[in-house]
């Protein structure tokens, strides 16, 4: 039996469909991959003891991460709420014993793994991928659903291009929050963001009929964060995605 695909006017039946950005739908399941992500590879890494260690005294160092960073913190919660700011302490506690462990360069590296290893089904989560596969056109639905998720963003300020370069449809950002936030407590943390992307965007690229190119950001030393979206199999070759 062939089931019937859904049109564009249809798109308000998405879940989250118009939740502003990073509202996540966060699943259990969701949640418990992305903890896992970091578990196993920091026991892979310092070994299963330590890293349990170091969870464990995690809850009693928070505090500490709070005073230290406090502006940058205190802008987290105003952002995005409790929650984010307790995970972005986390972020700079892992980070911060790596680089003990080993320095800077590493450190990021190992933030980095972890972030990617999860970004796939962060990514589907987010954008109800598997919902959008079933439009009949899930590009297009995709594009919209981006759009109401980013429209009117006081965190990542936006404009959209719908036939931008190469037939592409264009989100510019130009400004970020993420690096706002960064610059307050750990600049090295500020192209998190971009480095889950570079993995979350291709995870969801089937579903969406959808190829992503980002040439340039803003915590990578441009002037605004040009995301670039094609319809699957139209990307110019050699256009690159930072």
């Amino acid at each position: 039996m062939t089931t019937q695909k859904l049109t564009l006017d249809q798109i308000n039946t998405v879940p989250y469909y118009g939740k502003s950005f990073p509202f996540l739908p966060r699943k259990a399941s969701v949640r418990n991959k992305e903890v896992w992500a970091f578990i196993k590879l920091q026991a892979k890494e310092i070994g299963l003891f330590p890293a349990l260690a170091f969870w464990i005294a995690m809850p009693f160092r928070l505090g500490g991460v709070y005073r230290q960073y406090k502006e940058g913190m205190d802008l987290m919660k105003k952002s995005f709420g409790a929650e984010a700011k307790m995970e972005w302490a986390f972020l700079i506690l892992t980070y911060k014993d790596m680089e003990k462990r080993h320095d800077a360069e590493y450190a990021y590296d190992f933030i980095k793994r972890a972030i990617q290893a999860a970004a796939p089904f962060v990514m589907n989560d987010m954008y109800q991928a598997d919902y959008l596969a079933k439009f009949e056109d899930p590009f297009e639905a995709f594009w919209e659903y981006n759009k109401a998720m980013f429209a009117g963003d006081e965190d990542y300020p936006n404009y959209f291009i719908e036939d931008g370069e190469g037939g592409a449809k264009e989100m510019i950002v130009t400004s970020c929050r993420n690096c706002d936030i960064s610059w307050l407590t750990v600049p090295e943390l500020a192209k998190m963001g971009c480095d889950h992307d570079c993995v979350g965007y291709p995870a969801i690229s089937e579903q969406t009929q959808m190829d992503f190119r980002r040439p340039e950001t803003i915590a990578k030393g441009g002037k605004v964060c040009r995301f670039m979206f094609f319809p699957k199999g139209t990307a110019p070759e050699g256009l690159e995605t930072k």
